[in-house]
């Protein structure tokens, strides 16, 4: 079994965590932080080099948070 079938977003609308410019991420992230099991590695996937652009919520963090997550990384 792989860590998305643990994932507790699904069952969830998937656009809650690509809501957009004008949507709201706090129910994403309040899914992610507050019931996810699986949040690290969805974070993980999100930080991999060709993922950390992309929009949406990864993790319970926005593609802006991971961003200075990624750069906070490799300074170290």
């Amino acid at each position: 079994m792989t860590w998305r079938s643990e994932a507790a977003c699904l069952g969830h609308d998937p656009m809650l965590w690509f809501p957009g410019a004008l949507g709201s991420s706090r129910e994403a992230m309040r899914i992610c932080w507050t019931e996810c099991d699986v949040r690290l590695e969805c974070l993980e996937v999100g930080m991999r080099t060709q993922y950390e652009r992309r929009s949406g919520i990864f993790g319970g963090l926005s593609a802006a948070e991971r961003q200075r997550l990624y750069r906070q990384r490799s300074a170290a």
